[in-house]
Order: structure tokens, then C-alpha cells, then sequence
């Protein structure tokens, strides 16, 4: 469980009538901002992948072709080192 966030300053001086121990008033100035994996929608200028069938399914053809521009081949990651 995570612990709220605390006006380190206001507790110290105990400013604006603030009771010791309480939450600061903006707890989102303290929390961190989530990065998530690179997905193909990021890095497609269209957008999201049409569905190749009326299911929904993307076809093997768009899994590879979305796989390869993710993740680049090994050969091309060599000269790198």
C-alpha cells in the first residue's frame, strides 16, 4: 500500500493551520511519472493497426511487419556493439 504524500516544509514550520502528519494538499506533485514499452501504435503515423479480419484479428502478415519495426533485426543492432 502506498503512503501518502507529505508537505515535508509545512510539517517543519506547521504553516496554514495544517495539523502535523497531514497530507499535503497536492499529492501529485510528488508522484512519478509511469513509462510503459514502446508499442507499434507509437510508432505508427496511422494510428492503431486495422483489424485484417471482421473478427478483430490482425493477419500474421501485420504481426511480423509490426514485430520488425519494434524490434529491429540482430544484424542491424551488430554494428552497434
Amino acid at each position: 500500500m502506498k503512503r501518502p504524500a507529505y508537505d515535508k516544509e509545512a510539517l517543519r514550520e506547521n504553516k496554514g493551520g495544517m495539523q502535523v502528519g497531514q497530507p499535503s494538499a497536492d499529492p501529485q506533485q510528488t508522484q512519478e511519472t509511469t513509462r510503459t514499452q514502446i508499442t507499434p501504435d507509437d510508432i505508427s503515423d496511422d494510428g492503431p493497426i486495422a483489424p485484417a479480419s471482421a473478427n478483430g484479428t490482425p493477419s500474421r502478415q501485420q504481426i511480423e511487419q509490426d514485430v520488425v519495426a519494434v524490434n529491429p533485426s540482430v544484424d542491424s543492432m551488430e554494428s552497434r556493439g
